[in-house]
């Protein structure tokens, strides 16, 4: 089946519409609250622009200060952003039930299968991240144990390439564990891999659409709250680019995984698959 993209955002758009009460109630409990209360309790993981400056080996320095010091501060909370992450997924797997189950269920019931599917979750993330890394680590290796420079430059954009071809042929996963209700995260990334198949071009030109959409629109939304809050002092600065990340992430996860579901529903026919597909 075709992918027609066109389908699929009003299908996504008309997901959200129509379950909108239980969509808010739970990315905003499972989304925007987490992201809200790291932002306000640990500002520092959000970083903070360089000073300008016109001498570029300054830059350098500043830049190289500010990496090291954003490295030191996810050293140290990492568990908060382990805790936040896990609790969001819960939520994002919940938020597939709500918007496609045809029995129409409670948040609580969503809440539950979300639960359910966590650990098929995580696991099928970490072999599609491994399998990503690999493809694009390990040629470029290979190619700079040669020491020809033209050779590792050419690798390097290649492998670059293959990666972002295997995030495409991936990127249905979580729809798969979501929607199906796959807990064999092998058999989620086959059913990943064969819905995409004669679709990978038009899917990764949707997404990069719908990315840079959504770019634009964070950009001016924390601009504007940036210059609202930024009269108000320098506490009310940090709650407002608290608040900012959390309504950009929110609305970031709920357009994504509305998508995914869209397209997922589209390329599978609106039916549960029959057997374990097999990579193309």
């Amino acid at each position: 089946m075709e992918l027609n993209m066109e389908a699929a955002w009003s299908a996504a758009t008309t997901m959200v519409r129509t379950n909108q009460k239980m969509v808010l109630a739970v990315a905003g409990l499972f989304i925007f609250l987490p992201n809200l209360v790291l932002g306000v309790l640990v500002p520092e993981l959000g970083g903070g622009m360089p000073a300008s400056s016109s001498n570029s080996a300054d830059m350098d320095k500043v830049m190289d200060a500010m990496l090291t010091a954003m490295a030191d501060q996810y050293r140290e909370y990492w568990w908060a952003m382990l805790l936040v992450t896990i609790f969001q997924v819960s939520g994002m797997l919940a938020l597939y039930g709500l918007l496609t189950d045809p029995a129409r269920l409670t948040v609580g019931e969503a809440l539950s299968r979300g639960a359910k599917l966590l650990l098929p979750y995580i696991a099928a993330q970490v072999l599609m991240v491994g399998a990503i890394m690999l493809a694009i680590a390990l040629p470029m290796v290979l190619a700079g144990m040669t020491g020809v420079q033209a050779l590792v430059a050419s690798v390097g954009i290649m492998s670059l390439v293959l990666g972002v071809y295997l995030f495409i042929k991936f990127s249905l996963v979580s729809a798969v564990i979501g929607i199906e209700q796959e807990m064999n995260p092998i058999k989620a990334l086959q059913r990943s891999w064969a819905l995409t198949k004669g679709n990978s071009l038009r899917l990764a030109a949707f997404l990069l659409l719908l990315f840079i959409a959504i770019i634009v629109v964070s950009v001016l939304v924390t601009l504007v709250f940036g210059l609202i809050f930024a009269v108000m002092g320098e506490a009310a600065q940090s709650f407002g680019q608290a608040l900012s990340a959390g309504i950009v992430n929110t609305v970031i996860a709920v357009v994504f995984l509305a998508v995914f579901a869209a397209v997922h529903r589209q390329l599978s026919g609106g039916a549960e698959p029959s057997s374990a597909e097999t990579f193309e």
